[in-house]
């Protein structure tokens, strides 16, 4: 058993306003969660793997392939691998966010 604290872990990821913090990692599977602030915007980019995202708190807007997805708390969308994509939030609260990728051998 062990049990953490999101704000114990130490970010991965971090550019202003944004941060990513490794929950689990395997040869498997990787468990993300992903702080956007009001504001911000991440860079285009894209993943070996599909990826799922599910909207924790906030709302924000997934760019895949430009093609704009409005997302909020408590929806989930998968994005497929190699897509291009990047988050942005226009609102005014934080973004946070579920980071899932199954990683295939």
């Amino acid at each position: 058993m062990n049990k953490k604290n999101i704000t114990d872990l130490t970010p991965f990821y971090k550019i202003p306003l944004v941060e990513g913090r490794r929950i689990h990692a395997s040869d498997q599977l990787e468990i993300v969660h992903l702080s956007i602030e009001p504001g911000s915007t991440m860079e285009p980019h894209t993943m070996p793997m599909n990826v799922l995202f599910y909207v924790l708190q906030g709302q924000g807007i997934l760019d895949i392939d430009g093609v704009r997805y409005p997302l909020q708390m408590n929806e989930f969308i998968e994005v497929p691998k190699a897509a291009m994509r990047y988050w942005r939030n226009v609102f005014d609260v934080s973004l946070n966010l579920l980071v899932i990728k199954l990683i295939l051998g």
